[in-house]
């Protein structure tokens, strides 16, 4: 794939492979790590290439406002994670996708060719996995109504609008970010992983569950916008529903049942699981201390933090870093 920064030009970014493990988390083994920083932006790209599928962990940072455009050749199934931060980018022959944090995004296409617009001081992590046609081919069958096998030249926006991970997505994204397999036996776990990722995506498109209530525009925007609130201070004790509720004037029930509509868990249980995954980050990605960990994590005593820790994940910080 050939990025390119847009400002000012057209000028393709010269990756230089790293050869020190600048990027400990997703370990991805096999995997080789890109790296091209000044001092406007730092672009960090970890990537597994195979025959049938790509794993692509992005992290990039900047100063400015930046427009980056991607090209790939590859013919086959494209996706991206947003792990963190929102994206706005057009696709072409599709158009423009926003693209909110913990969504999906899936194309098919001959040649995916994307334009996306960068905020300054804005942190961008995504993960991106690409499948081949005969990866993609083994599955397509099982479902006609997307139109895979019949026409394969137009590019066609699969997740329309990107949905917010599920339970089952989330957990197969974290299974490929924790796989816990050397590099001699990781690409048939890889390989596994990925199939059920796309199987898993497939399906919640084609039958989704069908929610006995109905959002206007306006509910649904301003559910987006108390989930933003909400996870704006997580070193701080989460809001309440009725203080969340009232800053984007909706009924409490309303906002509730919206949670779970759109993001699949409760207002808690949604600012629980975007606490303990930042902490995870923080340990396995930095050198802090977990008595400092715990308290940008929003917990005073470190003990409190380590036993809400092992709940979420079954294993305690010092364990995790350990492994």
């Amino acid at each position: 794939m050939a990025v390119y920064l847009l400002n000012g030009g057209r000028f393709e970014i010269p990756f230089t492979k790293e050869v020190a493990p600048v990027i400990a988390y997703p370990a991805l083994a096999g995997s080789v790590v890109l790296s091209y920083s000044t001092k406007e932006f730092q672009l960090l790209v970890k990537e597994l290439i195979t025959d049938l599928f790509t794993i692509r962990y992005n992290t990039f940072r900047f100063q400015k406002n930046q427009a980056i455009e991607s090209v790939s050749q590859k013919p086959g199934i494209h996706s991206r994670v947003m792990l963190q931060s929102d994206l706005h980018f057009s696709l072409e022959s599709i158009g423009n996708v926003h693209q909110r944090e913990s969504t999906v995004s899936m194309i098919w296409s001959e040649r995916a060719h994307c334009k996306a617009l960068f905020e300054k001081d804005k942190e961008y992590k995504t993960l991106d996995i690409y499948a081949a046609p005969e990866m993609v081919q083994q599955l397509a069958s099982f479902y006609p109504e997307l139109g895979l096998q019949e026409d394969r030249e137009h590019a066609k926006l699969l997740l329309h609008p990107p949905p917010f991970m599920t339970h089952e997505i989330k957990k197969v994204v974290t299974e490929i970010m924790d796989c816990p397999y050397d590099e001699t036996t990781s690409r048939f776990y890889f390989d596994l992983k990925v199939r059920e990722y796309l199987y898993v995506l497939l399906e919640q498109e084609v039958h989704p569950k069908k929610s006995r209530y109905r959002f206007t525009p306006y509910e649904e925007q301003q559910i987006h916008h108390a989930r933003e609130i909400l996870l704006s201070n997580l070193n701080k004790p989460p809001l309440t529903i009725r203080t969340l509720a009232r800053q984007v004037a909706l009924n409490e029930f309303k906002l509730k049942v919206g949670f779970k509509h759109f993001y699949h868990k409760g207002v808690f249980e949604t600012f629980q699981e975007a606490r303990m995954d930042r902490a995870k980050e923080l340990l396995l990605n930095t050198n802090k201390a977990v008595k400092e960990i715990s308290s940008l994590s929003g917990y005073p005593r470190p003990t409190n933090f380590i036993t809400a820790f092992r709940k979420h994940f079954g294993l305690t910080p010092a364990a995790l870093r350990r492994r």
